[in-house]
């Protein structure tokens, strides 16, 4: 790889580190903005069934058996909207950071070995050629 498609690379990989670093708190943000709007406390998720709408605590048993607090349409519509813009940001931020992990150690991994012999010339220098021994 010659210089320039090594500063390309790392270019590359450290904007998608960088586009990982962003989405990441976005996706925080709606995840917060989701339980905000919707009136969802933390440890709980909401539920859509038989035409009901309610949120349960995490963890326990089926949700039949936990307690149950209703919800309005328009709260879980807020929940619905928030949470898959979350996951999707949170995907994002994923797949950027993976990607620029990848191609950071690819450009590091193949970067070009500098060489010890003077520009222009094309092969290392022999060793001179041995000579005879007195006889």
């Amino acid at each position: 790889m010659g210089a320039n498609g090594q500063r390309v690379t790392s270019l590359v990989g450290a904007l998608l580190v960088a586009a990982a670093l962003i989405c990441v708190p976005v996706a925080f943000r709606l995840e917060y903005r989701k339980h905000t709007l919707s009136g969802v406390p933390w440890g709980h998720f909401a539920v859509s069934a038989d035409g009901r709408k309610f949120h349960v605590p995490r963890g326990g048993g089926p949700v039949e058996g936990r307690p149950q607090v209703p919800m309005t349409e328009e709260q879980y519509r807020h929940w619905q909207e928030n949470k898959f813009a979350a996951w999707g940001w949170a995907l994002a931020g994923v797949s950027c950071w993976m990607a620029g992990v990848a191609v950071l150690h690819l450009a590091r991994r193949f970067r070009r070995q500098p060489t010890s012999h003077p520009p222009g010339r094309t092969t290392q220098p022999t060793a001179p050629a041995a000579r005879p021994f007195p006889g």
